[in-house]
């Protein structure tokens, strides 16, 4: 099925369906399957009811500020390039299966983080490294099932719901130091609110003329990011069907023009985290993009075996935020109550 049908969480499902109705009938059984939850045409009423929220209203303001930032461009190795599908172009890389099961298992007990939060500290330092200012925009992809005032329920609903956000992520440049990097994205991504899902409701589905038309002003970001989960949670050891790697053919017209100048997805199969940088011919040449991608890389087992070699539980400021703490504050706090512990001070 097309993607403009249904999403990678519909396919759990229907999956799911499929495997139950092929041992309902090798049992002899009539099929039976459970019922369907919310139809997308509620779930679509109900995201237009929203987008018209003050509660929506409120929180469009924070995509404001991207108007106001000075935005690094993405430097081109052929300027003026037809970016067409037809010129699309991959370049692939890794993580072993002892790293990629690190990242998943113990990494995000470090920092308290998501994988989310590594990837794109790895990925911004990445182009950051590689564009030379300390800004990157990205258009990152979220689930778009988030749970709004209208009672819904999608835990079984078919349909493609995914929501696109733009995210304006800094990082340092210079020497790399993978703890307060991991903090500093985690601190970006966490202020967005709502997870990105009210930029889009905002930008297409608001009756305010003004609000719609200042989100679509904003800089369009050129890099889209997606990391689309755990294949292996998706097919079970025993189970019929499994990951096609073979090619399903096209999915748009030669044609037609590309969405974003570089396109980076990843995901988990085989117990191996891979990850693909998409690029047109037409405006980078393959060596540009394998050295982005092998810098990638670098970066993230820097940051996996920092966070190997550190105690857990660091905290920061995210953890804190009613506080307003900077993060030197932070630091300058726990090292107080560190000093205020030590079995040098006796009794106290």
């Amino acid at each position: 099925m097309h993607h403009l049908v249904i999403d990678g969480v519909s396919w759990r499902i229907l999956l799911e369906d499929l495997e139950q109705a092929l041992d309902q009938i090798e049992r002899g059984e009539t099929v039976c399957l459970q019922s369907k939850t919310t139809s997308f045409q509620r779930w679509s009423r109900c995201l237009t009811e929203y987008a018209n929220s003050s509660d929506l209203a409120q929180e469009a303001r924070f995509w404001f500020h991207l108007a106001q930032q000075n935005i690094t461009e993405l430097p081109l190795d052929h300027p003026g390039g037809a970016n067409l599908e037809s010129s699309a172009r991959r370049v692939r890389t890794s993580l072993d299966q002892e790293l990629t099961r690190s990242l998943l298992s113990e990494i995000p007990r470090a920092y308290n983080t998501q994988i989310n939060d590594v990837l794109l500290t790895a990925l911004s330092r990445a182009f950051v490294n590689w564009m030379g200012g300390p800004t990157v925009l990205f258009t990152l992809e979220g689930h778009g099932r988030q749970e709004i005032p209208a009672q819904v329920d999608l835990s079984r609903t078919v349909g493609w719901f995914t929501s696109d956000y733009p995210v304006l992520l800094r990082s340092a440049r210079g020497e790399f130091d993978p703890g307060a990097a991991l903090q500093s994205t985690k601190e970006q991504l966490k202020a967005i609110p709502s997870q990105g899902f009210g930029f889009g409701l905002g930008r297409y589905l608001s009756e305010n003329e003004g609000l719609r038309h200042a989100l679509a002003d904003l800089p369009e970001p050129v890099v889209g990011f997606n990391y689309l989960g755990q294949f292996d949670q998706l097919f079970g050891k025993d189970a019929r069907f499994g990951y096609c790697d073979e090619s399903f053919g096209p999915a748009l017209g030669p044609d037609g023009k590309r969405i974003f100048v570089l396109e980076v997805y990843g995901r988990v199969s085989e117990g191996r985290l891979l990850f693909e940088f998409e690029y047109s011919e037409n405006l980078h040449e393959p060596s540009t993009i394998e050295a982005l991608a092998d810098d990638f890389s670098d970066s993230l087992e820097q940051i996996i075996r920092h966070c190997l070699a550190i105690d857990t539980g660091e905290l920061d400021t995210s953890e804190f935020s009613e506080f307003d703490w900077s993060a030197s504050e932070l630091s300058s706090i726990m090292d107080a109550i560190s000093d205020s512990q030590d079995p040098r001070d006796g009794d106290a």
